[in-house]
């Protein structure tokens, strides 16, 4: 059904020559799985929207009239204290980890007057979702002359401070945002999230549990105390300099390239693709294994 109502958006938008035909049907398919994945039912979505041909006219009149608006965006800022757990389940939200420069955790996003995040905190675990109260053509077509004008993805943006002796346990479950770490560290980590990238550099953490469809992952010096796990579709994977005695590494068509502080005699090895495998037998301390498909595989040991 989705696709049929895309097909017809887009040869309605051809028929019509308007500008970017194959960009604006992306960004429609990307709101309404947005949508979808927060628990709405598509026909409801598309029947909020309107049929393919209304939209694509919007597209020759009232969003010819909005190219000059501006889709306001205003700054929240909550500071809190003695936190053990981040709980983070959102839709369209680009999150950044950072550390915290007077010691005090600290959360500045960004909401306007369609899309927000609700923030609570009950002993010592924050939760945050996301509010998108107003879903009508109009509110698309305003974000979307904003967006070409101004450059905005379709994500909002949020900063997260750390305190540099914080070790909080972090759970997302996001879709569309690019997650970034830098310079922080954290207990245990389980990560969610369907097409942003993700991208960590000098962090630490207990434990690292990360799921993704098309998003790109990339780590830098990184230090993982106990094991990483990645489960990835097509996204590929570099990971340069990581510290980590058990590394799991399941995809299907990315390519990953890793380094690893450690020796090679130190460690066993397991690489399995569907047209070849390679095995390596050391003393045991480090452990990488790395199963995929069609993608391509390449490790490199460092030594201390």
């Amino acid at each position: 059904m989705l696709n049929e109502y895309l097909d017809k958006l887009k040869r309605q938008l051809t028929l019509l020559k308007v500008a970017d035909a194959e960009e604006i049907t992306d960004y429609f398919a990307e709101i309404i799985e947005d949508r979808i994945d927060n628990g709405e039912d598509l026909e409801s979505v598309l029947e909020k929207i309107g049929d393919p041909e209304t939209v694509a006219r919007s597209f020759m009149a009232e969003g010819m009239e909005t190219k000059d608006a501006v889709y306001d965006k205003e700054n929240v800022e909550l500071e809190f204290y003695d936190i053990r757990k981040i709980d983070i389940d959102t839709v369209s939200y680009s999150y950044e980890f950072l550390p915290s420069a007077d010691n005090v955790f600290r959360i500045s996003y960004e909401r306007d007057d369609t899309t927000s995040l609700n923030v609570s905190c009950v002993h010592g675990k924050i939760e945050i979702g996301q509010d998108c109260s107003e879903f009508t053509l109009g509110s698309i077509l305003k974000r979307w002359a904003d967006r070409s004008k101004n450059g905005f993805a379709l994500s909002y943006h949020a900063r997260i401070f750390l305190p540099q002796d914080s070790k909080t346990d972090l759970e997302i479950d996001n879709v569309s945002g690019n997650l970034t770490f830098g310079n922080v560290a954290f207990g245990d980590v389980e990560i969610d999230n369907v097409s942003g990238r993700i991208e960590m550099d000098m962090t630490e953490f207990e434990s690292m549990e990360c799921d993704s469809v098309s998003g790109r992952i990339e780590m830098n010096d990184v230090r993982i105390n106990e094991k990483l796990e990645i489960d990835t579709t097509s996204g590929n994977i570099a990971i340069d300099r990581i510290r980590c005695s058990e590394i799991d590494i399941d995809t299907v068509s990315a390519n990953v390239d890793i380094s690893i502080i450690g020796r090679k005699e130190d460690a066993d090895i397991d690489i399995s693709r569907l047209s070849s495998s390679e095995s390596y037998e050391g003393r045991g301390d480090i452990s990488l294994s790395v199963s995929a498909v069609s993608g391509k595989v390449r490790y490199d040991f460092l030594g201390e």
